[in-house]
């Protein structure tokens, strides 16, 4: 380990240039994905602190509320990037030769393809009325 770590601070010493442009990425890429976590955990996961009556306003801000369906979305999220958007990649990327574009292509066809089916699965499942939520809910 300490050999392959030795072996790459040779490779970044050699090329300065390609050193500090991945440094670059690195922190950007890592700064940006901090900011969106903030700005996710701040506004959607707190509570709102002025707001009187949270329950309710969490009841309109959440679709899928009453639909007790999470298993399903997150199933065809893993199918359609697993079985659908990397081998689709792969193929426009390798066999097809469009190299990077051929991979972007394949991760787009993934998730239209994730898209289409979450539509028609929440087409499906609003047409019957939706469960209530909580054990004494009235409306």
């Amino acid at each position: 380990m300490i050999q392959d770590l030795r072996y790459g601070l040779r490779v970044l010493r050699r090329s300065p240039g390609f050193s500090l442009l991945a440094i670059l990425c690195l922190t950007l890429g890592i700064g940006t994905n901090a900011a969106v976590f903030s700005w996710i955990e701040g506004i959607l996961l707190r509570p709102f602190p002025l707001v009187a009556d949270q329950g309710r306003l969490l009841a309109v801000a959440g679709t899928n509320r009453g639909a007790a369906d999470t298993t399903f979305p997150a199933a065809m999220a893993l199918v359609g990037y697993w079985l659908l958007a990397l081998p689709t990649g792969w193929w426009l990327a390798f066999r097809a030769g469009l190299g990077a574009r051929g991979l972007w292509w394949g991760f787009t066809v993934g998730l239209a393809a994730v898209a289409l089916l979450l539509l028609l699965r929440i087409a499906v499942r609003f047409r019957r009325p939706l469960a209530r939520v909580g054990a004494g809910a009235e409306a």
